[in-house]
């Protein structure tokens, strides 16, 4: 009798501790499942701003593809007005001297 007592005993503390392990773990998963929702929210924030920045960026790369066609056109205008430049600086030098010898020409007559 006394050793089912003693057993009984035994078993009784032993039925206390895994309640108390099992209130701990119990403790435990909440406050993990707290931080999951916690870290879960955030990544859903993340995710949000993500988004945002990839439309961002996809905006500014259409922004730049824009401006660099800009760019391009612009040094094709600055060539073409380079070129005519040259042509009438020679035109003008040509009739300058068409000039003088008209000057020279008058000059004779």
């Amino acid at each position: 009798m006394v050793d089912a007592e003693t057993e009984l005993h035994k078993l009784k503390n032993q039925q206390v501790a895994y309640q108390k392990e099992l209130d701990h773990l119990r403790t435990l998963d909440e406050r993990y499942r707290a931080e999951n929702t916690d870290v879960q929210r955030r990544i859903d924030q993340e995710n949000v701003r993500n988004a945002e920045l990839s439309r961002l960026i996809a905006d500014n790369e259409a922004k730049i593809r824009i401006k660099e066609d800009q760019i391009m056109q612009l040094r094709k205008e600055l060539e073409s007005a380079r070129y005519n430049n040259s042509q009438l600086l020679d035109s003008n030098a040509n009739l300058q001297a068409e000039i003088d010898a008209l000057h020279n020409h008058i000059r004779v007559l």
